[in-house]
């Protein structure tokens, strides 16, 4: 069917190209309403492969692994410090931004951000095949989840506020 779906795509993306310089294209012979249906069918249909594989594609929408890898190959190219404070962290900014908004309805998100952790080592293990990949993720994650229990804003304010 996707086959299909490609060659049917493909021959309307060529029947419907505005292509400069050329002296006659079915473009202008065709009546504008019709025009606007096949580029409209064109544009709509790009997502009908997403859609044939509605599982492959939640967890793809779903997988934040990639958050806490491009920070590492990012920090692999500074090449300034082999670590950097954990405050530096995805997870941790994003946690932080969600303690320092004191926005009570925020705070059952708090633990989100974490789920960065569980997502890069899943991917390190079964995508990469990288143990030490897998070793920094638990290394970092052992390191900031004491930080974030300690953290006098993340508890104190909603304790204050009953």
């Amino acid at each position: 069917f996707l086959s299909k779906l490609y060659m049917v795509r493909t021959m309307l993306e060529s029947l419907i190209a505005d292509k400069r310089g050329s002296k006659k294209t079915l473009r202008s012979s065709l009546d504008g309403p019709i025009v606007l249906a096949i580029e409209d069918f064109h544009k709509q249909s790009f997502f009908f492969t997403h859609l044939l594989n509605i599982s492959e594609a939640l967890q793809q929408c779903c997988d934040l692994s990639q958050l806490w890898f491009r920070e590492f190959f990012l920090e692999l190219t500074m090449g300034r410090r082999i670590q950097f404070p954990i405050e530096m962290s995805m997870p941790w900014i994003l946690t932080d931004h969600i303690l320092e908004t004191k926005e009570p309805s925020m705070m059952e998100y708090v633990l989100y951000p974490l789920d960065l952790y569980n997502d890069s080592a899943y991917y390190a293990l079964t995508k990469f095949k990288k143990q030490f990949l897998y070793d920094e993720i638990e290394a970092e994650a052992s390191d900031m989840l004491p930080s974030f229990l300690q953290s006098p804003r993340g508890w104190t304010w909603p304790v204050l506020q009953k």
